[in-house]
């Protein structure tokens, strides 16, 4: 026996005549009491309409409702106040999402996943990666690289390490993946001190940059 219809059982033993189910052709479940009447479900009915009929009036306004959401993220993320100590402990680049204004968050998981739970989203670790990764790439450039995010530091030392193509660092740059050359060498120089180790580099990288890839 299914959980849905084990709970319907019990639903019914419990309450009997006086609930009533009605099965949505979508698979849901819809339950009403029986003293609900047909002048609160006519009331109910109106109400619902109107609140559409505002909404697709809101709605009709596309480029206004894009101009204010982007304003709304813009300042906050323009109002970001974080920068990574130099150089950077492992414990600095294991928290991507503590770079990114909670709007943000909350906008790119909605975008990602269509889901309004964001909790849901949370536990999807696709809508997670892709929210961490994008994220960090809007917040680099509005604020035009003041704030230094940990993908857009690791990213580049990972490739010169895989590849030793200072190329691919400057293309990565350019489409705002990670952080300019002249940066990176400065960066670079830091990390070659000691201070921020081969191990603890890697350790980081693997934080950030999730070793399945995919396609999709």
């Amino acid at each position: 026996m299914s959980t849905k219809k084990h709970i319907l059982r019990k639903l019914n033993a419990e309450f009997g005549d006086s609930l009533h189910v009605v099965h949505e052709t979508n698979g849901r479940v819809l339950l009403y009491p029986d003293n609900l009447t047909m002048d609160d479900l006519a009331v109910e009915n109106q109400s619902l309409k109107d609140e559409l009929h505002v909404l697709k009036q809101n709605t009709s306004n596309t480029d206004g409702l894009i101009a204010k959401v982007s304003t709304i993220l813009r300042n906050d993320i323009k109002g970001l106040d974080i920068q990574l100590p130099r150089p950077p402990l492992p414990a600095d680049l294991d928290e991507p999402s503590q770079y990114m204004p909670n709007s943000l968050t909350k906008f790119l998981k909605y975008l990602f996943s269509g889901d309004q739970d964001q909790s849901v989203a949370t536990t999807r670790p696709r809508v997670q990666r892709l929210t961490e990764s994008v994220g960090q790439d809007i917040v680099h450039t509005v604020t035009h690289a003041r704030v230094k995010t940990p993908k857009h530091i690791i990213l580049p030392f990972a490739v010169k390490s895989l590849t030793g193509c200072v190329e691919l660092i400057r293309i990565l740059n350019r489409f705002g993946h990670g952080l300019s050359y002249s940066v990176f060498i400065n960066w670079q120089g830091e990390r070659k001190t000691g201070l921020l180790s081969r191990n603890s580099f890697n350790s980081s990288f693997k934080q950030v940059v999730p070793g399945t890839t995919s396609t999709g």
